[in-house]
């Protein structure tokens, strides 16, 4: 359940007055609320695609600077003619259903969780680290 850059691109410009926002506030006001009725995470809502980088973050960073950090991979590692903004990313903000916490962290079995069958998907391949600017 991962989602293409271009998803994360157009959730931004669409929410774009509190793009600026943490994913803390991105995950409870706009994530929770739409994901809601339906109970499945963002990504299947919006379209979920296979795992290619697994993202860790910090859920204190802007949206909209995580976004920024994220294109910036997604062009660098863009593969000849494909699109860099058809890279996909999972970012457990948008790839965890928040409405089934048990079955999501792998019912007490860490190796059943959603972050280890996303890091040992066989289309990941690898983990993008979104640090500071300042690093």
């Amino acid at each position: 359940r991962a989602m293409r850059l271009e998803q994360f691109l157009d959730l931004r410009d669409h929410f774009q007055r509190v793009a600026w926002r943490d994913l803390y506030f991105v995950e409870q006001n706009i994530i929770r609320p739409l994901t809601a009725t339906d109970r499945l995470s963002f990504a299947e809502i919006a379209g979920p695609s296979l795992v290619e980088w697994f993202v860790t973050h910090y859920w204190g960073h802007p949206f909209i600077d995580t976004c920024t950090a994220l294109r910036e991979h997604a062009q660098r590692i863009a593969v000849d003619a494909r699109p860099w903004h058809d890279v996909a990313y999972w970012v457990d903000a948008f790839s965890i259903n928040r409405h089934a916490g048990d079955e999501e962290s792998g019912c007490g079995q860490w190796y059943r969780s959603s972050f280890c069958l996303a890091l040992r998907s066989s289309s990941c391949r690898g983990t993008c680290v979104v640090l500071d600017k300042r690093m």
